[in-house]
């Protein structure tokens, strides 16, 4: 499989393997929807817990609670997201894997999971 298995529990409606939920998102250029921000690149969503990860090589970054904001916590609600918790998605806006903590290592093996490498 692409996916890499959860090591934590994660309740919400978002599922490994399949397309990501939608949801809401404001940033610098307005309130934009999750998949319109999504580069069609492997992309890290993590939930801002302290001061900015370090961004993992292939990969785009976007960290909510700083790059774009939940305010109405549809993102929270659909991805159980928690302070640190992080969510790798594939080109094609599937969840590949997801975290309870920011974790450069198990991105990076998550991401070349995914790529088949």
């Amino acid at each position: 499989p692409l996916s890499t298995p959860d090591e934590a529990p994660f309740g919400g409606s978002a599922r490994l393997g399949a397309p990501v939920p939608d949801a809401p998102l404001r940033g610098e250029d307005g309130k934009r929807f999750l998949v319109e921000r999504l580069p069609g690149a492997f992309t890290v969503l993590t939930v801002k817990n302290g001061a900015r990860p370090q961004p993992v090589p292939g990969a785009r970054m976007i960290v909510i609670g700083e790059d774009v904001h939940d305010d109405a916590g549809l993102f929270r609600e659909r991805f159980d997201a928690t302070p640190g918790a992080s969510y790798v998605l594939r080109p094609d806006q599937h969840l590949t894997a997801r975290f309870r903590s920011f974790s450069p290592a198990r991105i990076g093996a998550a991401i070349r999971r995914a790529a088949g490498c």
